[in-house]
């Protein structure tokens, strides 16, 4: 995984804008764990549309609502947790 990416992920919040400009570096195959609050009314769902379109297609919603709280949203791979993966065990 490149030190950019970790980067990203180490950090506490990443302006979807500055993902929108820096997409075309990541594969296709990442997955992308985005909240559903975004913050100044900005939803998750939303963003992870726009994401969708760019051709990603494992995107998670990260976040403590529960799945039956959204609608369908087929451009959601699965509602999740806020814990990493790679700490779940």
């Amino acid at each position: 995984m490149s030190s950019c990416l970790w980067q990203w992920i180490c950090q506490d919040t990443i302006n979807p804008d500055d993902f929108f400009k820096q997409a075309d570096q990541f594969s296709k195959d990442t997955p992308v764990y985005i909240d559903s609050s975004l913050g100044d009314g900005v939803k998750g769902e939303a963003v992870a549309k726009a994401i969708y379109a760019l051709g990603f297609k494992k995107i998670y919603l990260a976040t403590g609502y529960k799945k039956d709280h959204f609608g369908e949203m087929p451009w959601i791979t699965d509602v999740v947790g806020k814990a990493p993966p790679f700490l779940k065990g």
